[in-house]
């Protein structure tokens, strides 16, 4: 007997191999148009926000750097860490509203400013794995980022704080 399949059952498969569906770390928030608001602008801290798509070749290539950024990199591991899936509704209304398809997938951003939830800075932008920058070159990139701006100060935890805006 077949078993017959969707393009949403196989969407749903290919991210679970990727390891992309419901096994992000209890570290790794998932936001989204509801959540942003809450969990991003209203925390004290600074944010790293990965945009993807399960459907995007270009993101599954981009996988192994942001494991990079969010488990081996000193930097990110000061940085609260989220992902907005664009397969999901809200994900795709936060990515409209911020308009950060126009850059392609994926597009990791750096929410740093308190009081504009509109001004991010963008670390990495779409791209393919021609042009995907090296996990040194991102690493120097967060580090411009965060260290560009000397009034930056972290928590007991070391987090970097949202005390100014880059």
């Amino acid at each position: 007997m077949m078993i017959p399949l969707t393009i949403t059952t196989l969407i749903a498969a290919a991210a679970m191999v990727r390891g992309e569906v419901g096994q992000f770390p209890d570290s790794v928030a998932v936001i989204d148009s509801g959540s942003y608001q809450h969990i991003v602008m209203d925390s004290e801290h600074m944010w790293m926000l990965k945009f993807y798509s399960d459907m995007c070749g270009s993101c599954a290539e981009f996988q192994p750097l942001w494991e990079h950024l969010t488990g081996e990199s000193n930097l990110g591991k000061s940085l609260k860490i989220g992902v907005v899936p664009i397969d999901e509704p809200e994900g795709l209304s936060l990515a409209k509203e911020l308009e950060i398809l126009e850059h392609g997938l994926p597009v990791v951003i750096l929410a740093s400013n308190p009081f504009d939830r509109e001004d991010f800075q963008i670390l990495h932008a779409g791209g393919d794995s021609e042009t995907l920058p090296e996990k040194s070159e991102l690493d120097r990139r967060l580090n411009d980022l965060l260290h560009d701006n000397d009034s930056l100060q972290k928590d007991e935890e070391g987090f970097y704080l949202k005390n100014s805006p880059i």
